[in-house]
């Protein structure tokens, strides 16, 4: 019986879904980066329900987060890479303490 694919085609379809899995993986790299360096501090507020991870970073395990506190000092185009890492949070800009760590104390 012949196969009804060439290896070929195999090839480029595990090429395909390599990439698919490096460009998700590399997002979720660069979220948890972002958290642990402290230059974006995830929050939940109870009255905003959980969103959704962002595209299908949900299929990885990554869970959405409701709003992110970015210290306005950070500079216009790192605040604005870290909205692009987090386009499912509501983005509070803040000087001074910030209002995730007000509220844990």
């Amino acid at each position: 019986m012949k196969p009804r694919f060439t290896t070929r085609a195999m090839l480029v379809l595990m090429t395909l879904f390599a990439l698919f899995f490096w460009y998700h993986i590399n997002w979720i790299q660069q979220r948890q980066a972002a958290i642990a360096s402290g230059l974006a501090q995830p929050g939940s507020a109870s009255n905003l329900p959980a969103p959704a991870a962002p595209g299908l970073l949900w299929m990885f395990g990554e869970p959405g987060r409701s709003f992110i506190a970015i210290e306005q000092s950070s500079g216009k185009d790192q605040i604005e890479s870290l909205k692009a890492l987090f386009p499912e949070s509501h983005v509070m800009l803040y000087t001074g303490v910030s209002p995730v760590k007000a509220l844990e104390q």
